[in-house]
């Protein structure tokens, strides 16, 4: 859950911060990118230079592989995500801010039909996610399901849910206030659900 709802909130920010007005597109990249894609690069390298190292008696090792290898899993770990397990957040949030602009003249553009574009983002993430939880991938497919979740991609729908709701948050606002009950009573019953389904998993 917790990813799904940050994106959401990604896509939501974004939005309310900018409106029905389109962000200049060359600043909108320049201050995003510096702002994320510095740190993503910084500490991509200092990860991938963790993972030379091994702890054995008590002593950290550092085993620097052939250089071409190191530039090769330097340029892996960039392109993926990977260079440890929570900064493909940063490789989606950057993908995001790349389609922003035209993300947000869609929305601007379908603002009448938001109900079916949410509608088509919901069929489409539930296609991708039946894509990705294929539990015997081959070929190509099964070298890339690994990288999955570094794809903005996969979370199409609760990209779109953040968008709409910000064109939309007063009358959003309103139906929290107005089914408060319901509410509290949706988020008990599915975190029970979820609680009880992880439990019988294991």
């Amino acid at each position: 859950f917790t990813r799904e709802a940050f994106f959401v909130l990604t896509a939501f920010v974004l939005m309310h911060r900018h409106g029905t007005t389109p962000p200049r597109t060359g600043p909108f990249w320049r201050r995003r990118f510096l702002l994320v894609g510095v740190p993503y690069v910084m500490w991509t390298v200092l990860y991938t230079g963790l993972q030379m190292t091994s702890y054995t008696g008590g002593r950290v090792i550092f085993t620097p592989p052939a250089p071409a290898t190191a530039v090769r899993d330097l340029a892996l770990n960039l392109a993926t995500g990977t260079g440890w397990y929570h900064l493909y957040f940063l490789l989606v949030s950057m993908q995001f801010y790349l389609l922003f602009p035209l993300f947000q003249r869609l929305l601007v553009a379908t603002r009448s039909q938001h109900r079916w574009v949410l509608a088509a983002a919901a069929v489409l993430q539930v296609l991708v996610d039946l894509w990705i939880h294929d539990p015997t991938p081959t070929g190509l497919k099964a070298d890339l399901l690994p990288y999955a979740g570094s794809f903005v991609g996969s979370y199409v729908f609760f990209l779109v849910l953040g968008g709409v709701v910000a064109l939309h948050r007063e009358r959003v606002l309103d139906a929290l206030n107005r089914y408060r009950v319901l509410v509290v009573a949706a988020v008990v019953v599915t975190g029970a659900a979820a609680e009880g389904w992880f439990r019988w998993a294991i």
